[in-house]
Order: structure tokens, then sequence, then C-alpha cells
């Protein structure tokens, strides 16, 4: 069985948070060792005094900088290696070949290039924003935080790359073809609701940064580095605008792909399909099929196909799936049919040959000398002219030559 580490990471970042989260309830009652693991700021300040070795390990709360710098450069290639292959169908190697070492060899695009396209562009901008953020508005202070939070920053981003092109058609191996994955679905209802979500998360977060630098500026002089409780805005609402907006952007980018839920069953019912099935389906949406092509870049055509319809599509492959099993029907009963004429034939030719050898057996053994007139074969005896000895040798010569039975005779 294949290990993917990518979604080894997720599935225990996850228990990470859970279990953090849970514990902020009973941070009182947990050793502080533990606790120093996942707090910072204002939160692992109180913990500076006490001795421990822990205290090693800690880094500046401001190196979150650090993430954005690696975030910015990682998504600008991101964004890059998908423009390339679905606009000038440019492979990426390099990509393949991490997502095979990382991911899962056995990849299936199963969302669309559009949702790709849209979130891979709204990412690398969330990141640009970050970056500029953490260079010209936020204000740090003297807080650390554990290296484990560092590691879990720099893994998170490029996890998150890495997973929108783990599921994006094109990205399966890095041969180059004629494949058009661009179906031209930009405007669907999903991918609208995202966009907007994310925007207005993105202006809110923004936002929300802005105001919590200006709590320790005046004009734009700093002049404290201390924690204020702002009072105005979203804080009205949610105590952490800031997270709560990173929140709704996750949410909208898998609003966005949510999209290619029709997609994806439309690869569900695909893979019941045969190559020559998907190929002759290919052929009648009017695409070119060429012989390399295997069957996920037959998947991934069909549905990237200008004339793909779903129920259409569903339709004629029922078509060619019932016109396939008739055919192989009809060759099976043809095959059945041609068997049993040979296997009667044979049977034909054994009871033919069983009858000439019963015929030949018969005849053998019901063979018997024709009789013979044993009397026409000698002369008659005249008493008067022959001598009885030699008419009694010329008897028995006559009977040895005829092959009768000396006992009949002697």
């Amino acid at each position: 069985m294949e290990f993917n580490h990518l979604h080894f990471m997720w599935i225990f970042y996850s228990f990470v948070v859970t279990f953090s989260g849970v514990n902020v309830l009973f941070v009182k009652s947990i050793p502080s060792v533990l606790v120093r693991f996942y707090t910072f700021g204002k939160a692992h300040k109180s913990f500076n005094k006490q001795n421990s070795i822990l205290k090693w390990f800690e880094i500046p709360k401001r190196w979150f900088s650090h993430f954005y710098v690696f975030a910015v450069v990682y998504f600008f290639f991101i964004t890059g290696a998908v423009l390339l292959r679905y606009f000038v169908n440019v492979p990426s190697p390099f990509f393949v070949q991490l997502l095979n070492l990382l991911g899962s060899s056995k990849r299936e695009g199963t969302v669309s290039a559009e949702s790709v396209v849209i979130l891979s562009i709204l990412l690398f901008l969330q990141t640009c924003r970050r970056f500029y953020e953490c260079f010209f508005v936020s204000v740090y202070s003297d807080a650390k935080m554990n290296f484990s939070h560092y590691i879990v920053g720099l893994t998170f981003y490029f996890g998150v790359g890495l997973s929108l092109l783990h599921d994006a058609p094109g990205f399966e191996n890095a041969n180059e073809n004629s494949t058009n994955y661009i179906s031209g679905r930009w405007l669907t209802f999903p991918h609208f609701m995202g966009i907007v979500l994310f925007l207005l998360a993105f202006n809110l977060q923004f936002k929300t940064h802005k105001a919590l630098a200006l709590l320790r500026k005046t004009g734009d002089k700093v002049t404290s580095t201390g924690h204020h409780l702002p009072t105005s805005g979203f804080f009205e609402y949610v105590s952490c605008p800031h997270y709560f907006a990173e929140i709704v952007i996750y949410l909208s980018a898998c609003i966005i792909l949510s999209v290619d839920s029709a997609r994806s069953s439309s690869i569900a019912f695909l893979g019941k399909a045969r190559k020559e099935d998907l190929i002759i389906l290919a052929r009648e949406l009017g695409e070119e099929v060429t012989p390399d092509l295997k069957i996920i870049d037959l998947r991934n055509l069909i549905v990237a196909s200008t004339n793909y319809d779903m129920e259409l599509v569903k339709e004629l492959l029922s078509t060619v799936i019932s016109q396939r099993t008739e055919e192989a029907e009809q060759r099976k009963r043809d095959i059945e049919s041609e068997e049993r004429r040979k296997r009667e034939e044979r049977e034909f030719e054994l009871e033919k040959l069983k009858l000439q050898n019963e015929s030949f057996n018969s005849a053998g053994s019901g063979f018997s000398r024709p009789k013979i007139d044993f009397l026409s074969m000698i002369p008659k005896f005249d008493q008067v002219n022959n001598d009885i000895s030699l008419y009694l040798i010329l008897f028995e010569r006559r009977a040895q030559a005829a092959d009768v039975p000396k006992e009949f005779w002697s």
C-alpha cells in the first residue's frame, strides 16, 4: 500500500490543532512544558521567567515574516506552473516528481482546471498581501514562539500549494499531450461565491491587521509593543477577526473546488468504462485521440471537451457499452456455435469410424470358407479303366489343395 505523506501531514496537523485548541480550556492544569510547545505571543510571555530546556528552541515571533517570503516565491512558481500547463501545455516535471514522492503516484485530476487557476491566483495574492503586512504594516513585539511553530508555518504553505496540484488535472505525469484542460466553465455559482467570500475575508483580514498595528503606533511612529484590546470594526462581533478571516479564506477555497463535484461524478461514471469505450466516446465528442493516451488522459480529454455535457456523455457511454456488450455476446454465441458445429462433426466422424470398424469386425468374425463342391473337383471313378490306388492318390492331393481338414477325408 502506497503511503501518502501529504495526507498524513494534514491528518497529523489536524490532530495537533484540535488537541491544542481543547487544551486552551484546561491550560492551568496542563504541565507548562507541554503548553510552551503551542503558545506564542502574549500567552507565551508568562512562561519566559521559567527555566526550561525548551527556551533554547524558541525564536522571535517576528520570524512569521519568513513564512511569507517563502510562500510568495513558492506560490509564484505554483501559479506559473498552473498557467503554463493549462494555457501553453507545458508540463512541470519538478512538481510531478515532488507529488510522486510526497503524495501518491496514482493520482487523478478530480478538480477542474478552471478551479485550479482561480485558486492558485487567489492564494498567490493572499501570500503577497501577507508579505506586505509582515514587512510594512505589522508591529512585532519581542515575543517568542516555539521552533515547532516555525516548522508548521513553513510546511503549511508548502502543503497547501502541493495539495492544490495533487488533485489538479495535467499534473498526474510530466508527459506533453494535446489535451485541452480548459473547458471554459469559469462563471459557475460556486466560483462566484468562493471568489466573493475570499475577497471579503481578504479585505477583512487586511483591515484587522492594520487596526492591530495602529494600536502600537501614533501616526507612522511605533510608540508601543504592548497588547491592547481593539473595540471597533469586526472586533465587536468576534474576538479574532483576522483568524476568522483566515477560516473564511480557506472555506472559500473549498467552495471554489466544490464546483467540481459534477466533474468528480463524471470521473466516477467514466471510471466504469474501458479504454476502448473512452476512445470511442472521445472521438464522438470530436476530440483527437492519439495512441499514447492513457485512461486518465482520456477521461480528462472527455471532461475538458467543449462539447462535454454530462447527461449526453452518460447516454453516449451507455450506448457504447451496450453495443460493446452486445458485440461481445454475439461473438461468444458465434464461438459457441462454431465449437458446437466442430464437436458435432467430430462426433459424426467418430460414429462413422465406429460403424466402419464394427462392420469390418463383423465381416472378419463371420468369415467362412466358401462351400466347395468337392465331388466336382475329382473325376468320376471308372472301375473298368481306372486304377483305384492312383484314384485315391489324386483324391488326397485334391483334398489337400482345397485345404479340406484331413479328419473329413482320411
